[in-house]
């Protein structure tokens, strides 16, 4: 039984923290793969570009990667929306039952988690991975990876709304797609 870690987010855009990220999970004992889970209608109501291009963009992220190793899920354009990361967690459990799951979460989840429906079965049912984020200290007892890099997909589409380089903030496969579909502009 293999032991995938989930990835979720808008990803709009993806970009390096979200890379080191990847890493990170993939360097954790009992992750023997991670899959990006881009959200398709966020439960927040958060604008995001087209749940497609988000999807090709995090594509371009992970090209680098072993693909036995880190893959993508679309499984929350097939579930019925605002989408709620219990469910879909459950929905991933009952198509793929082969697996046992984890879900990578950031610090600065635990100063939300009475936004999230259910946080503590989540908790439970799927160990979490706890990323590091500028900022955000982990609650006692919980075990983090140091800070990622401090970078956010809202500065992103801020710099390219004003005309500015993104080349240190995401992967070139992935400015190449902002650029050529005039994203964020």
């Amino acid at each position: 039984m293999a032991n995938v870690a989930i990835y979720g987010g808008a990803f709009n855009p993806p970009h390096l923290a979200h890379v080191a990220g990847v890493d990170t999970a993939l360097a954790t004992p009992k992750v023997d793969s991670v899959w990006l889970m881009p959200c398709h209608e966020h439960a927040f109501a958060k604008a995001m570009v087209a749940f497609s291009t988000r999807v090709t963009m995090c594509r371009a992220m992970i090209a680098a990667f072993d693909s036995n190793r880190v893959g993508i899920t679309e499984i929350e354009a097939t579930l019925p929306g605002p989408n709620r990361t219990i469910d879909t967690m459950a929905a991933l459990e009952s198509l793929h039952p082969e697996h046992r799951f984890r879900l990578i979460v950031g610090t600065d989840i635990f100063l939300e988690q009475e936004q999230w429906k259910d946080f503590d079965v989540l908790q439970q049912r799927y160990p979490f991975v706890v990323l590091g984020r500028p900022g955000f200290e982990a609650p006692p007892g919980v075990t983090c990876s140091p800070p990622l890099p401090d970078v956010s997909s809202t500065e992103i589409r801020r710099r390219v709304r004003e005309g500015l380089s993104v080349a240190t903030l995401v992967p070139d496969a992935v400015a190449a797609i902002i650029e050529n579909k005039e994203l964020y502009r």
